[in-house]
């Protein structure tokens, strides 16, 4: 397994993911502006507590080679020479050794609180933006990827920020430091490291250009894998089914190998950088040892200030290799905040136009709709309609006319190939998602119901609305207080927890409550594709009615599976191989003979 080292590695690493990762100077500008970033006095004090740390480990090299010299007899200013003056060493030694343990403990209570503080803000902008950005966005970029970003990238950053980021920090600032104190020994201490540099200088930064596209490789791959997790365990029942249990297991399997295979990617890397340092540290301990010997041997330099400038370099040993082993760390755990940082920015920089909320049930116009997933064929072709304001439109055709394709561009779901879709003359494709989706509700088969009260699921719909309110719109739906589903279902009334962790409530009566939340939500426009599936159970009528009522003075779009929904619809529109090829009612169509009655026959005879 080799490096990447040819300009497609770092192509495929970039196009690897739908969202990539915000720049440095973008994540940096996120963490400056974010509501809790660090104080100017919590800098200054990690500054401080670094500064200590940096003083502690050169004084403790400069001090043992004092006391080499004190050994040898020579005499120190204020502690002259001796017995007293060695003890006076030792207790300035045990001080800075104090010392650094107390300004590494303070750096890291500094970082871990600016650290915590940052992710918190870090995962609000996240989860804030996936909850505005546009859905056919979102839907490329995965749900296993933003689950990604939004949890395991920031755990990584914070965890490795606390873990690593100090000792790249005390090992970045060390060799100036270090550098300084070997000059003052003597400037030519100086010179060994000078042509290290310069020989390495060319491979080090050719490998660590690299480190960033393995990097980010690494994480699309593992949110690809979760994407695949995710899509697994959501479609158990369905894969049992069909028994594709093996067939989903092999995809699961490769992508998790593709998941290990691009984290080989960064070995040969790390590996070579660690070639690197060894070069760079022992031959730089070499030279001054040797060089060391030779000026104290000349009496150019005393033995204790050879002895320090051997401890000086000895101690540059730990911030080195930290430097070059937590590289590839620190590398990954930037492109995960870079990652976060592009979901929290998902909408940033882009404009749209917010007109006036609509105040009644607008007229819907599909203008030569065309649709196509990537390059495949087009499902909808030059589908053009026209629903009027208020009135209910029932969409029927055979399985794969169409109809929820339909559907989900109205609702803003995907992005049309070709057309227009007008609400009162307003093009949904320019104006923000958040205006279609205030005025556009999409309810499909697949309803949820939110985990806690009752109140609180209903809450969601319309922030704010009294008890009352919600009561009521239980109400239209057919769960009143002296139903029996109420009574059955919701013991504590609006008090009783649903959802995830209590006891599941029938299929029927999660719509009745879908059903109650488009109530409270009131939109302009409803499109409701199955949202009623449960008709034709022992709840049909409640259902029926609850949809009818949830239609009532707003403009709809029922997508029928059933023709008894088409029938009581004001109008009727046949699709076929995403084209419309019948328009009317539903006694103008029968009395057709075409499609539509075809197909109304056929449904009430097996019915």
């Amino acid at each position: 397994m080799t490096a990447p080292h040819t300009p497609g590695a770092a192509e495929e690493s970039l196009v690897a993911d739908a969202l990539a990762p915000a720049s440095m100077r973008d994540c940096l500008d996120f963490l400056r502006r974010a509501p809790h970033a660090p104080s100017r006095w919590r800098v200054a004090a990690f500054v401080a507590s670094a500064g200590v740390v940096l003083l502690s480990l050169v004084g403790i090299a400069a001090l043992t080679g004092t006391m080499v010299d004190l050994f040898n007899g020579a005499s120190l200013p204020l502690l002259g020479s001796g017995r007293r003056a060695i003890i006076g060493c030792i207790v300035v030694l045990s001080i800075a050794a104090l010392a650094d343990q107390l300004g590494r403990t303070s750096a890291r209570y500094h970082m871990d609180v600016a650290l915590k503080r940052v992710s918190v803000d870090l995962r609000q902008a996240c989860l804030k933006a996936t909850l505005a950005a546009p859905i056919p966005q979102l839907m490329a970029i995965g749900t296993g990827n933003i689950m990604t970003r939004l949890t395991k990238d920031i755990d990584d950053f914070v965890s490795a920020m606390y873990n690593m980021a100090f000792r790249i920090i005390l090992a970045i600032a060390m060799f100036p430091v270090a550098l300084v104190a070997l000059t003052a020994i003597d400037v030519r201490m100086l010179l060994p490291f000078l042509v290290l540099v310069a020989v390495l200088w060319l491979p080090v930064r050719r490998d660590t250009t690299l480190l960033p596209q393995a990097a980010n490789l690494i994480a699309s791959r593992e949110a690809e894998r979760n994407n695949i997790l995710l899509d697994a365990l959501r479609s158990m029942p369905t894969i049992r089914a069909l028994h594709l249990t093996q067939w989903s297991a092999e995809r699961l399997k490769d992508t998790s190998w593709r998941s290990v295979r691009a984290r080989l990617l960064i070995a040969p890397v790390l590996a070579r950088l660690i070639g690197h340092a060894y070069v760079l540290y022992g031959g730089y301990l070499i030279s001054v040892v040797c060089l060391a010997a030779w000026l104290a041997y000349t009496d150019q330099v005393s033995l204790g200030q050879a002895t320090a400038a051997i401890v000086i370099v000895m101690r540059l040993e730990m911030p080195i290799f930290n430097a070059v082993l937590m590289l590839g760390q620190i590398q990954e755990a930037f492109t995960q905040l870079g990652r976060a940082v592009s979901l929290a920015r998902l909408d940033e920089g882009v404009e749209h136009t917010v007109p006036a909320d609509l105040g009644s049930p607008p007229e819907v116009t599909i203008d030569r709709l065309s649709f196509a997933y990537g390059d495949g064929p087009r499902i909808l072709d030059e589908v053009s309609v026209t629903l009027a304001a208020g009135t209910t439109t029932a969409i029927v055709g055979a399985s794969g006319a169409g109809k929820s394709t339909l559907a989900t561009l109205v609702a803003g779901m995907n992005r049309p190939t070709a057309g227009r879709i007008l609400l009162d003359g307003v093009d949904t494709a320019t104006v923000a998602d958040s205006w279609t989706a205030r005025h556009v509700t999409l309810m499909s088969q697949e309803v949820h119901v939110f985990a806690g009260p009752v109140r609180d699921d209903l809450l969601l719909a319309r922030p704010g609305a009294s008890d009352e309110d919600l009561l009521a719109a239980l109400r239209r739906v057919g769960l009143g207080e002296d139903s029996m589903a109420w009574q059955r279902y919701f013991p504590q009334g609006l008090d009783t927890v649903v959802g995830t962790g209590a006891d599941p409530l029938p299929a029927a009566v999660e719509q009745q409550l879908s059903l109650a939340r488009v109530l409270l939500v009131n939109p302009p426009v409803l499109i409701m594709d199955e949202a009623t599936s449960e008709a034709g159970s022992d709840h049909a009528h409640l259902l029926e009615n609850a949809a009818r009522e949830a239609t009532r003075g707003r403009t709809s779009i029922v997508i029928a599976h059933r023709l008894d929904q088409a029938a009581g619809a004001d109008r009727i529109v046949v699709m076929d191989q995403g084209r419309i090829v019948e328009d009317g009612t539903h006694s103008e169509l029968l009395a057709r003979g075409g499609r539509y009655a075809r197909l109304y026959r056929a449904w009430a005879d097996s019915a």
